[in-house]
């Protein structure tokens, strides 16, 4: 055998870090064009932010603006026939999920570990020097082998405050401070592309910089990964705030977290819809998600894009019996931001995901197909039309209808106006259900004004899809550590915990 080498052999003992510089050194530009392409052209949203098809976008409302002043009755008929169909499947899907909610909770421990494998866990951390002393201190409570936990805190390049509070901070042997380096889309998804190939676990999960996760989380994830069929490739925890009592905005995000995570997520699992993974607590097989392309760099909410993308290659999401703790957005503008970049990525996923509508059915299946129109489509659709709900409330009020509306059908007015209080009723319950078996009592007479919440909620809508023309990729930052940490550690009790998902 002919030798390949003649030359003397030097070795070299490098640490961690030494040796991630060489890499950077060599393969700069391949990992950062690696963290922006990652994701398949076919499932990626980077084509969305063309100036021809935002053009094409603007045009298309133009012109349905115009047929809608000359042709105001069809235009209305359409709209309100269109809204009906939304509200009508959110609602069944709302029935669905009441009936779905276990009546028993089970405890998140249950067994001893038979397997350890390593779990990388990527922290995002931009602009959170206010919060990174709490983050350490929940990472410090895991109860997971030390060993086996391997944490990538995600800085960007030019993130110079919170650079300086790590630099102030001890960071355990498992911690590891990642540089993002400069570039754009400045999204989260691209830090966690560019962190992925230096991460060493066979389980990738994700932590935002104020979250306290249960301190068995880990090990509730990985007992359910690698009991699960293979098929499954994420799991979710649940999602919980440790302020709920601050103010009202407070007090609201809380009980629609509480019914999102304890009511309607059951029901998604039950149709056998594709689950709209959130953007922290989740954990994924890391041969599936390299497999799928990782994250979108340029989709606002990654998160839910990455969930259809696996239900589309046949893969499942399933909810994991823990529970997370985060901090309620308590301010208004705070909480704009985030809601609207929240529905400018369910509708940027919606059209990428639907540029092929027949293909899309294909990989998913009809019923998952529907399922997909509700949660994204009908999703914002509830938003954009409450708007209409008030405006023909009041028109119901009066007796005053406009004279060109004048001729569409005394039918569709009255379904679509029972359809609202019908729907809202559903929620309330849902709320009702979802608080009780938080034990959060004291929420319960805040519930009857969520309906202000939702209008809230619709100012978000209008301005997601102002973004969505104007700047579709960029990335609103929630600011994190405007309410006061709790005192300790948060450790829910059993009750606090989401109930397991019956499998689909």
């Amino acid at each position: 055998m002919a030798r390949l080498w003649s030359g003397p052999i030097i070795t070299s003992h490098l640490s961690r870090m030494d040796l991630r510089q060489v890499q950077l050194e060599h393969w700069a530009d391949a990992l950062r064009e690696d963290a922006i392409t990652r994701c398949p052209d076919e499932y990626a949203c980077r084509r969305l932010g063309s100036p021809r098809l935002r053009q094409s976008y603007t045009m298309i409302l133009l012109l349905c603006a115009t047929l809608a002043l000359l042709f105001p009755v069809v235009a209305m008929s359409l709209l309100l026939g269109w809204i009906i169909v939304m509200n009508c499947a959110t609602i069944v899907l709302r029935i669905v999920s009441l009936f779905s909610v276990p009546m028993r909770m089970t405890s998140s421990a249950s067994g001893k570990l038979h397997q350890t494998p390593t779990v990388s866990i990527l922290l995002p951390v931009y602009q959170e020097n206010s919060v990174v002393s709490q983050l350490l201190t929940a990472l410090a409570h895991l109860d997971y082998p030390k060993a086996n936990l391997d944490i990538k805190l995600l800085v960007e390049a030019d993130d110079d405050e919170t650079r300086a509070a790590l630099a102030g901070a001890y960071l355990p042997v498992e911690v590891d401070v990642i540089t993002v380096p400069p570039g754009l889309p400045k999204t989260k998804p691209r830090a966690m592309n560019h962190a992925l190939p230096f991460c060493r676990g066979e389980i990738i999960g994700i932590y935002d910089a104020e979250d306290m996760p249960h301190p068995d989380q880990i090990s509730v994830i990985v007992r359910h990964l690698t009991t699960a069929p293979k098929d499954v490739a994420c799991v979710q925890a649940a999602l919980d705030f440790y302020n709920p009592g601050q103010n009202w905005l407070t007090r609201c995000f809380t009980m629609e977290y509480a019914i999102w995570f304890r009511v309607l997520l059951h029901g998604v699992q039950r149709l056998k819809m594709p689950l709209p993974l959130g953007g922290t607590s989740v954990f994924f097989r890391r041969d599936v998600l390299e497999e799928v392309g990782a994250w979108d760099a340029h989709n606002v909410t990654e998160d839910a894009d990455l969930g259809m993308r696996l239900a589309r290659m046949g893969y499942r999401c399933e909810m994991v019996p823990s529970t997370t703790f985060e901090e309620a957005n308590c301010q208004y503008g705070n909480w704009l931001r985030q809601r609207s970049r929240w529905l400018k990525g369910y509708a940027i996923t919606w059209l990428t995901h639907m540029r092929n509508p027949r293909k899309l059915m294909q990989d998913l299946g009809l019923q998952p197909f529907i399922g997909f129109q509700i949660l994204l489509l009908g999703g914002v659709t509830s938003y954009l039309a409450i708007p209409l709900h008030v405006a023909f409330i009041a028109f119901a009020i009066t007796g005053h209808v406009p004279q060109s509306l004048g001729d569409v059908s005394s039918l569709l007015w009255w379904v679509f106006l029972v359809s609202l209080p019908v729907g809202n009723a559903i929620l309330l319950v849902s709320a009702t259900l979802a608080v009780l078996r938080q034990g959060k009592h004291s929420l319960l007479p805040w519930m009857l004004t969520l309906p202000a919440y939702w209008l809230l909620g619709a100012v978000a809508a209008y301005r997601a899809i102002l973004e969505l023309l104007g700047n579709p990729f960029h990335w609103h930052k929630t600011e994190h550590g405007l309410s006061a940490a709790p005192a300790k550690h948060i450790v829910p009790s059993t009750a606090a915990q989401a109930s397991p998902l019956p499998k689909s």
